[in-house]
Formats: structure tokens, sequence, C-alpha cells
């Protein structure tokens, strides 16, 4: 039986599936959360969303709003709002999860049994059971001790570009609560770069690192100030233009943090643009947790087998692409050289901690077409820790004592 796994936030993919479909219909497929076909969900328009969601942030324009289930007279809908390219699931009384990578598919319509998850966490759900949906509530909760930022930029009084910047910022009762903010500025510093071709490192935040105001406005303005270089006239843009920052805490230990970055552009087209990974900073060496600092240089084989052992399990890359030939996998993560022949070295992302396991992110088009969305694929630690440094076994030690729940 086919699985489908669609992100929820990417409102094409409504579009691409119902195109799509028509070829790959079966009586046992599965049906994604989204499609147009079943009789049992309903349509509502933006306007219809309730006052509590509308709340949730302030330049909210919801694009969609669906039934998922109705249980114990309580209706479960998903929302997705395009200023701030993030998605929802609430109900009658309250949102259960809100995030920018938020994805969910029924495994079986019949049963009411779905995978809801953010990026590097899915969790089952069965959508009879209003016990089991509450466990939604998991997927998004912002950490002790933590705060969100979230702050609208507009560039004028025209409302058509604007800069959404949302941050979790730690309380200073977090200890190294100091080095943490000071790393927040530097990925601020590179996603404010990234769109510079021509001159490297010509944005630098040079305010207060403990000041979450000054470098939102200073992350929009570099924003702006790239719109103004790409478009003469300003007044001439024919779409809306936006550009959306959400950095959150996923996992704080005594030893590192691990952040979820996400980021969705749109200027005009059939959809825009978004990327999803999990970081990791030690703020104790002050210096993110990447290959050197988590393996042994000897067994980057070992690491790369099991890396393919999980993209071999993994359902959401078997629907999108040939999940039962092991050759064809290593083809499709191998480096090529000039005549697209495989080195034999796997290109893999830079790693992320999480509760399960070491996360490895792949952007849209890295691996599918842009409905197939992002991809996260995990190492369970157990079967990773022959493979790594001490530093990484600490890290492991970290997060057996660490409360995040």
């Amino acid at each position: 039986m086919k699985r489908i796994n669609i992100p929820l936030a990417i409102i094409t993919v409504i579009i691409i599936c119902i195109l799509w479909g028509t070829n790959h219909k079966t009586e046992e497929s599965s049906t994604p959360m989204d499609s147009k076909n079943n009789e049992e969900e309903q349509i509502y328009e933006s306007s219809k969303v309730p006052p509590f969601v509308e709340a949730l942030l302030d330049s909210a324009e919801w694009e969609i709003s669906r039934t998922i289930t109705k249980v114990n007279n309580q209706t479960y809908h998903y929302a997705y709002d395009f200023h701030n390219r993030t998605s929802l699931i609430y109900n009658n009384e309250r949102i259960l999860v809100e995030d920018p990578t938020l994805f969910a598919y029924f495994t079986s319509r019949e049963e009411k049994q779905m995978h809801v998850g953010v990026a590097g966490k899915i969790i089952g759900i069965d959508a009879k059971d209003s016990s089991s949906l509450a466990k939604l509530t998991t997927l998004s909760n912002i950490l002790p001790s933590f705060q969100r930022f979230k702050k609208d930029h507009w560039l004028d009084s025209t409302h058509i570009i604007l800069y959404h910047y949302s941050v979790d910022y730690p309380t200073p009762s977090i200890p190294h609560a100091n080095e943490i903010n000071a790393w927040i500025v530097k990925k601020v510093n590179q996603s404010a770069n990234e769109r510079e071709e021509t001159q490297r490192n010509k944005y630098r935040y040079k305010g207060e690192k403990n000041n979450p105001e000054a470098l939102a406005q200073f992350a929009a303005n570099c924003y702006f100030d790239y719109i103004r270089h790409e478009y003469e006239d300003l007044e001439e843009l024919p779409n809306f233009h936006h550009f959306n920052f959400d950095l959150r805490a996923r996992l704080l230990t005594n030893l590192f943090v691990t952040y979820q970055k996400a980021t969705h552009s749109h200027s005009g087209g059939a959809h825009g643009y978004f990327t999803e990974e999990l970081v990791s900073y030690d703020f104790i060496n002050k210096t993110e947790i990447d290959w050197d600092y988590l393996f042994k240089s000897q067994y980057k084989k070992d690491i790369e087998s099991l890396f393919i052992d999980c993209v071999c399990n993994d359902l959401k890359y078997a629907f999108w692409e040939n999940a039962n030939d092991r050759d064809a996998i290593i083809w499709k993560f191998s480096i090529k050289d000039e005549d697209s022949n495989p080195t034999g070295e796997l290109l893999l992302p830079q790693p992320g901690l999480t509760k399960e396991g070491i996360a490895f992110s792949f952007q849209p088009y890295d691996l599918s077409c842009f409905a197939a969305g992002t991809f996260h694929f995990t190492i369970p630690y157990e079967k990773a820790k022959p493979f790594l440094t001490e530093k990484g076994k600490r890290c492991i030690e970290a997060i057996r004592f660490s409360d995040n729940d």
C-alpha cells in the first residue's frame, strides 16, 4: 500500500497531488489530508477561522482551513497562513500545534490513523481518539525558560513587502544564555548574507546581542536593501514579496542547544521556496556541532551505511523515490564526477541532534520534486554510538539527563 506524506504547508502540493493522483489511484492507496476528493472534508473561507487562530499572528492571511476529523463534539482543523508560512492544527477551543515545518498524512483514512510531524520528529495519531489527538501539543511546545519573539516588518505602507522574524530566546535564568544569544546573531548574519552574491559578509549586526527588537529590525533592513537593489521601481512589483526567518529551540541540554531553522521566501510565480534544518550549538565550547565534532573520521563509511539504512526504511522517501534498490539510493546521494558517475562518497549535510537521534535534513529539489518538500533522516543514537567521538558521546549523555518534555 502506498503511503502519502506531503508537507501541508505547501499550498501548491494540493494542485500537484490532484494532477498526479489521476494516474496513480488504487483502491488501497492512502489519501493525503489535504485531498479535495474526500466527501468528509469541509472547506472553510479564511474569514471563518476562529478569533483565537486569527490572533496567533498579526499579519495572518489564512489561505486554507480544512476539517481533519470530528471526535466527541470537537472538530479538528488544519490551517495555513500564507504571510507567515506556518501551518497549524486546532479544534473548537485551542491551537494544538503550530509550526512552519508541520506535515501530516493518513496512513489509513478508514481507520483514521495518521502520522503528524515537524522537522526531525514524527508521531502516530489515532484521529478517532481525543487523548491521542492531544499528543499533537508535544510537537510545538516552547521549551521551558525560552520566550518566542515575533515581529513583522513592512517595507512601506503599501504592505506588499514583508519580513517576518520569529526566534526563541533563552531567558536570563538559563546558564550560557549570552552564548546562545551571540550564536543567534551569527545565524541572522548568515541568513542576511545568503542573498548577497557580490560582497561577502556585506551585512553584519553590530548592536546588542540581547536585543531581539534591534536584531529583527536589522534583519528586515537587510532584506529590504536586497529588494531595492533587485527592483528599480518598487511600485511596479506585481506580487506580494516576503521572507520569513523562524528559529525555534527544540532541545536544550547542559552542553548544547538544538534549534529548528525554517525560512520561506516568495517573490511571485507558482510558489516560493523554503528550507528546514536542525542545527546544534555547543555553547560550552562555542562551536556548531558538525561531522568532525560528532564522528570519528575512520568510520565515515559506517555512518554512511547507517544513513542509507534510514533512507531505505523511510516511508516518505519510498513514496516519492525508489527505496527498494539500495544501489539506486547510494547513487542518488553520491557525489558525482564530471561524467555524472558516482565517486563512492556520499554528499550529506551537517547533522543536527534530536532526542531520538542524529538528523540529516535535505531541502526541496535536493532529492525529489518541489511537491515532495523536505526530507529528514534520523540515525538512532544506539546505532551511531560506536562511531562517535568522545565529544559526540558526551552529547548523548547530556540528552539522557535533559528535561525537554
